[in-house]
């Protein structure tokens, strides 16, 4: 399946796009640090107001945080400066799916990600 754009935005405006992510809460009100992390994460993310679905493989935060153990929500949160440059590349790549999820566009980060970003 070849990744599209969210459908209003073109390769200019995803270049100028305002991007803010819903970064996971971790803490009182939230996760509790040391559990462990699914899978995968689900974040929600905004691109010029166009809602966006960002999936992150538990194995990218293994690999970035060099946890000896199954990650956990702390480990997410070390490394999420890393992880939203990340998704917000490859958003601006257009690398956002409008065929998955639910509906909305969906970005995925895999561990194959990071090997293309080295």
């Amino acid at each position: 399946m070849t990744a599209q754009r969210p459908t209003h935005l073109d390769d200019v405006a995803l270049r100028a796009a305002i991007i803010l992510f819903d970064r996971p809460a971790v803490g009182p009100g939230g996760f509790r640090a040391r559990s462990r992390l699914p899978d995968t994460v689900s974040i929600d993310a905004s691109v010029s107001g166009t809602p966006i679905r960002c999936e992150v493989s538990r194995a990218v935060v293994h690999e970035l945080s060099g946890a000896t153990h199954v990650p956990s929500w702390e480990h997410l949160q070390q490394v999420w400066q890393t992880i939203a440059a990340l998704l917000e590349r490859k958003i601006r790549a257009g690398g956002a799916n409008p065929l998955h999820g639910r509906g909305v566009p969906t970005v995925t980060l895999t561990v194959e990600d990071l090997r293309e970003a080295s």
